[in-house]
């Protein structure tokens, strides 16, 4: 990442933003592993754990579909410094709640407090990307939006380990005092926030999420070039939700890896889409290059299907004594094993040149008045869309299939997806061979 990118972390209009938002999206994972891993450990019953787990997860997500047009408005309608640190100081009271529930051992009490956490994650959504145009200039908004999703990535990687290690320690005063401690630090550093001006102050709020998530519907479809940067982030979080869901059945299953074999190749993905952000940025020379969003989109279709290629290919035997990432590394099935590490790499330097971009122009081609609503009901796609993996899974599992048909399915719908975002803005593939032809950049107003 060029000296410039990485010197907004030295900025006061982006510092404390940046730490906030990555603390929360590591509180999130941390809570989330440590009563995912409990409920899985707790119940003998595979059908019990796997409900209570889908369970937990359904709660997380509902607040995006019922409160995300509220919240929209909210980060509308008031300033957005002081609205960061009203959702900061309610993520203390809500792990507090948590630490509670650890501490007499309450299931029923953890799953509020996750819905608690996802109504928190709700309310923030909308600010942290609509907040962006008002501190960064329009040339800094890729370099900002390629730290955010490497810092987000890099957050979600540690809160998963932290939160198996909590779990595996089980120490109810422990995993409480972390997140609570975690939820404390990200308070104090939005209380460093510069203020952010209300973009909407007259707005009347419309408290019915229905009426107000089809009126933000039919405002999307009023603006082509923002809607397809919508699709574009809910598709990839469609693909990205699959992927990294289904790593550990890959390991498992696939490559016969153990658990550590699952956090190593979480840590190479993190670190690929880090990576991947910062040649955006570099190579977007401080504009909005479209152009890498199709390189991204097949080079993630590219990589993800062969996963199910190596597979094939390796015909590893199946076993019941998983081995370590050295093992694999060194043993009979290292070249399969160093070839899905570099597959998941590429995998997920290709998904930060799909994202980087489409992030930045949702934020850049929204009108000011509106932009946290444009960012509220992207949230709302991207739950669908996620939801949407989920029940693919689901019933490519049922049809007696495996992870890695799952893996090249994706790969496949990947590319009719990338062919009708192409076909739908035109943009998308001009930039495209302009960058690879010519290698001409910049920002088309839509």
């Amino acid at each position: 990442m060029s000296q410039g990118t990485f010197a907004l972390l030295g900025t006061r209009r982006f510092a404390g933003f940046f730490v906030t938002q990555f603390l929360g999206a590591m509180n999130d994972n941390i809570f989330k592993n440590v009563l995912m891993i409990m409920i899985a450990y707790r119940f003998s019953s595979e059908a019990t754990s796997g409900l209570l787990i889908n369970l937990a997860a359904g709660l997380f997500i509902l607040p995006f579909f019922l409160l995300s047009p509220m919240a929209g408005q909210l980060a509308d309608k008031f300033e957005k410094a002081m609205l960061i640190r009203i959702v900061k100081a309610s993520e203390i009271a809500f792990m507090l709640l948590g630490t509670v529930g650890f501490m007499v051992d309450s299931l029923p009490l953890l799953l509020v407090t996750l819905l608690l956490m996802g109504i928190h994650s709700t309310f923030f959504g909308p600010i942290k990307y609509s907040i962006l145009p008002q501190h960064l200039a329009e040339d800094e908004l890729v370099s900002g939006n390629a730290l955010v999703s490497m810092g987000t990535f890099i957050a979600i990687l540690l809160g998963t380990i932290i939160g198996g290690t909590l779990a595996e320690n089980r120490t109810a005063l422990v995993t409480g005092g972390t997140v609570v401690a975690v939820a404390v630090a990200g308070f104090f550093a939005s209380r460093t926030i510069p203020p952010a001006p209300a973009a909407a102050p007259t707005l009347r709020i419309d408290w019915n999420p229905f009426t107000q998530m089809a009126a933000m519907t039919r405002l999307l479809r009023s603006q082509p070039g923002v809607t397809s940067a919508v699709m574009g982030i809910s598709w990839f979080w469609y693909v990205g939700s699959t992927v990294l869901a289904q790593l550990p059945n890959f390991t498992r299953h696939a490559l016969y890896g153990n658990e550590q074999v699952v956090i190593l190749l979480l840590t190479n993905f993190a670190i690929a889409i880090s990576i991947g952000a910062a040649i955006c940025a570099k190579v977007s020379r401080g504009k909005i290059e479209t152009g890498l969003v199709l390189v991204g989109a097949v080079g993630m279709s590219v990589f993800t299907a062969d996963l199910f290629f190596m597979h094939k290919a390796a015909a590893l035997a199946p076993s019941d004594a998983l081995g370590s990432a050295w093992g694999l590394a060194t043993g009979p099935s290292a070249m399969a094993f160093m070839r899905a590490v570099t597959d998941l790499f590429l995998t997920g330097i290709s998904s930060a040149f799909f994202i980087v971009p489409l992030y930045a122009l949702m934020q850049h081609r929204s009108d000011p008045s509106l932009r946290s609503r444009i960012v509220a009901i992207n949230n709302v796609y991207n739950s669908v869309f996620m939801v949407g993996s989920a029940l693919l899974a689901m019933t490519v599992f049922k049809a007696g299939l495996t992870t890695v048909d799952l893996l090249l399915i994706t790969a496949g719908l990947n590319l009719v997806f990338a062919a009708v975002l192409a076909w739908r803005n035109s943009e998308y593939p001009r930039r495209t061979l302009a960058l690879l032809t010519r290698g001409q950049h910049g920002d088309e107003p839509a």
